[in-house]
């Protein structure tokens, strides 16, 4: 697959997310006044929906404060968390965080989101390794692939090998575009 096909499937990833996004801010308004809802609002939702998207993909634990009581909880939790309609206090999340291990995650506030990689069994190693193998592939054995697309480096990204799990938090903007890049993951929308 061309550079300009997986540019293609990018945007119209961006525009399924933006879609998505824009319905529920139109739902949290009432549905006929979306400029209640500032920029600055706007960014921080997208911002929290990218941030939820990456970690739900890559199983991150979450710790969150629902009703003033702390919870771990997976992924999709977290989702029904930010949703308007499942969630009586949609807005009450102002950030999401991420960290290396639970312990890491004590000490910030209730309203903030605290995600980090489940290093418990080999789910991470194995998403590591995905990685990994699809950055080693050559031009000819991408091109024999139902779906080709381009060679990827890990250089491109800021990265470099080994990707340990260190880099899933401590680049994890990186690691979501190179497995944008490798297939691995639709495109979050964009927040700048």
């Amino acid at each position: 697959m061309s550079a300009e096909k997986v540019k293609l499937l990018t945007i119209i990833g961006l525009v399924v997310i933006l879609a998505i996004v824009a319905r529920v801010l139109v739902s949290t308004t009432g549905g006929s006044n979306v400029e209640q809802i500032s920029e600055e609002e706007r960014y921080r939702i997208v911002s929290l929906m990218r941030k939820i998207s990456y970690t739900d993909r890559l199983h991150f634990d979450f710790q969150v404060y629902i009703d003033g009581e702390r919870e771990v909880t997976v992924s999709r939790h977290a989702w029904e968390l930010l949703h308007p309609i499942l969630s009586p206090h949609p807005f009450f999340y102002t950030d999401v965080v991420f960290v290396h291990n639970e312990d890491e995650a004590q000490n910030f506030p209730k309203n903030v989101i605290v995600a980090w990689p489940v290093t418990e069994g080999t789910w991470i190693q194995s998403i590591i390794a995905q990685m990994h193998r699809e950055v080693n592939m050559t031009e000819a054995e991408l091109s024999q692939r139902r779906w080709p697309r381009p060679v990827v480096t890990l250089e491109e990204f800021g990265l470099s090998y080994p990707l340990t799990v260190a880099d899933l938090v401590d680049n994890w903007e990186q690691v979501m575009e190179l497995r944008v890049a490798l297939g691995l993951f639709h495109a979050a929308p964009d927040i700048e």
